[in-house]
């Protein structure tokens, strides 16, 4: 599953970057919409040429062929997690998304866990253009965001942060946070667990969190760990970013492991900020298919990003 959202995000790289998006028009010709920094173009080519432009779509695609994965674990308990999320200060409403919570004798894993690329319908040149637009819509309802945070990995005391959104993958490594968790008094029950209060300042923001002890992990979503239980929920005092646990299991010895993806590069927790600021502060056009199954496309207005944490290093 991981790899199809790969392959479809590393072919919209393709896409984007070409900025051209082929579909079918007069016999002998396809019609392509060529996306500039002036706008919008409209024009028609030969199929020779809409043909090569498959072969390097098509070429791109099988280069970024994941390697081996790597093994890191078996689950020993997964946490569902809804999670909900302010992602520009102009939204007058949160998003939403899944993610999952995998804890094994040794790592951990926190990933999205909707998969809107399972469904999604695969690219072809015959209708590529209106394909895309059914991709985008499922980004847009989902509000994915697309990352994997591995504890203990690649060596113990440090975790590895993934973007899973780009082509190719940005990704740091850092020392695992050390929290200083001020206990509180206050009990709630959630999913049938007792649980605890705790909060504490992480990185510009003041978090609540309620753990379990019945649950003796150290862990919770997101950063956020360090507790004598699993944190069940989280939320930071300006109601922009809630993590709540909407279902616990025991593993079935299911593997946990990194997708070992050739294409990736060193970034930090600073650029990955600037990265988010960017996308939301110059949004791409998008292709937006219309009642009457014609495409059309939408230029989103410019957004100011809301950051998790603040970073001061590079």
């Amino acid at each position: 599953m991981l790899f199809r959202t790969i392959k479809i995000v590393a072919i919209s790289f393709f896409l984007f970057s070409s900025a051209a998006y082929p579909q079918n028009s007069k016999e002998g010709k396809i019609a392509v919409t060529k996306i500039t920094k002036k706008g919008v173009e409209k024009y028609e080519i030969s199929e020779k040429e809409a043909k090569e432009m498959k072969r390097k779509i098509d070429a791109f695609t099988e280069s970024i062929e994941p390697t081996d994965n790597i093994t890191l674990d078996t689950v020993q308990i997964q946490v569902q997690y809804a999670v909900t999320y302010r992602e520009a200060t102009e939204d007058e409403s949160l998003s939403t998304d899944r993610f999952a919570l995998r804890i094994g004798r040794r790592y951990n894993i926190f990933s999205n866990n909707v998969g809107w690329s399972t469904d999604a319908p695969p690219v072809n040149l015959d209708d590529l253009q209106a394909r895309w637009a059914t991709v985008m819509a499922e980004m847009r309802k989902h509000r994915q965001q697309p990352y994997e945070i591995f504890r203990n990995y690649p060596e113990a005391g440090k975790q590895l942060y993934v973007y899973r959104g780009d082509y190719p993958c940005p990704q740091y490594e850092e020392p695992l946070p050390e929290l200083d968790w001020e206990l509180e008094e206050g009990d709630s029950i959630i999913l049938d667990y007792p649980c605890q209060k705790a909060s504490a300042d992480f990185r510009g923001r003041q978090w609540t969190v309620w753990y379990a002890m019945d649950l003796p992990y150290s862990e919770g979503p997101w950063k956020l760990t360090g507790l004598p239980g699993l944190i069940l929920h989280a939320h930071d005092a300006a109601g922009e970013f809630f993590f709540d646990a909407i279902d616990i299991r025991k593993g079935n010895g299911e593997a946990m492991y990194y997708d070992n993806h050739r294409e990736s590069f060193k970034s930090s927790p600073k650029q990955m900020n600037e990265m988010q600021i960017r996308s939301l502060r110059n949004p791409k056009p998008n292709p937006v298919r219309l009642p009457t199954g014609e495409i059309d496309w939408e230029r989103p207005l410019p957004r100011t990003a809301v950051l998790i944490e603040k970073t001061e290093k590079k």
